[in-house]
């Protein structure tokens, strides 16, 4: 993989290339150009950091002992398997099952019982136009002819006075119904 010696100036050695050179910040960049113009060196892709690309024969090594390692949420079956035996519930199948804190003889973790479950939720989708139309939003006309501009800008107006009308009202009522 890249060889990083302390006199180099911060640069990196290419591992397809030893004689290329590269600052760190050039490296991605680097790689993919040398790949494409050295296909006959075989090298493997490190899955924490594709920055990395290694010989087969160091490959396992370099995957047990990466830098990034830490940064992947999963990297290693323990983990999935102990976050599966935790959530106590087949995959997928999305059932509520209380949770059991081992540390408190049995008792159900509180965080499960409020947890939310996006998927479940009957709303109905973001629609940005009707918000846009429903709110008081600037909206910009945006490829239209002249006359059609000043259009808008017509319509836009009596829009906004019908929000704002609305608005008053509200306000009106909420005073009204508040005094006796």
């Amino acid at each position: 993989m890249e060889k990083n010696e302390p006199n180099n100036g911060g640069k990196l050695q290419c591992p397809y290339v030893e004689s290329h050179w590269v600052q760190a910040k050039r490296m991605q960049v680097h790689l993919i150009k040398c790949e494409k113009q050295h296909p006959n060196v075989k090298l493997r892709k490190c899955p924490y950091n594709y920055s990395h690309h290694v010989k087969e024969d160091e490959y396992l090594e370099h995957t047990e002992k990466c830098v990034d390692r830490h940064l992947a949420a999963f990297d290693n079956l323990e983990l999935a398997a102990d976050t599966a035996r935790d959530l106590q519930t087949p995959c997928g199948s999305g059932a509520n099952v209380d949770r059991v804190d081992p540390e408190k003889n049995g008792e159900p973790m509180a965080a499960a019982l409020d947890e939310e479950n996006w998927d479940d939720m009957n709303e109905a989708p973001y629609n940005p136009w009707k918000h846009c139309m429903e709110n008081k939003i600037i909206r910009k006309p945006r490829l239209m002819s002249k006359a059609k501009r000043i259009e808008f800008y017509k319509k836009e107006e009596i829009r906004h006075a019908k929000l704002e009308q609305e608005e008053k009202s509200k306000k009106e009522n909420a005073n009204s119904k508040g005094s006796p």
